[in-house]
């Protein structure tokens, strides 16, 4: 798996975020590109955050999302505070790219 990690939701888009999102074993609203990118933009400027949408794909294919931010040299969820259900986002039938970008974002 090639991962990647980005610092804008246009990288991903829309249509294969929510793709994703609906052949997740977890899915909320939260968890939607449209919220989670609201949530980003709605931001306060220079608060110190940095996005982090770490992204993991097989061949071209999208296969996990880790939408993340880094606030004080620690990784937090996109919504953490406001939102009812974070998780990590992807293809309940394929656990393995999930562990794959873990071990990625632990090292």
């Amino acid at each position: 798996m090639n991962v990647k990690f980005l610092d804008n939701f246009e990288a991903v888009g829309e249509k294969a975020w929510d793709a994703l999102l609906a052949k997740a074993s977890t899915r909320s609203l939260f968890q939607t590109y449209a919220w989670q990118k609201a949530w980003w933009s709605s931001r306060p400027v220079g608060a110190g955050l940095t996005l982090c949408l770490a992204v993991g794909y097989d061949d071209s294919q999208l296969c996990v999302i880790a939408p993340l931010y880094i606030k004080d040299k620690v990784l937090r969820f996109i919504g953490e505070g406001l939102a009812d259900r974070l998780d990590l986002i992807y293809d309940a039938r394929r656990p393995l790219d999930l562990a794959a970008l873990l071990v990625q974002l632990r090292s």
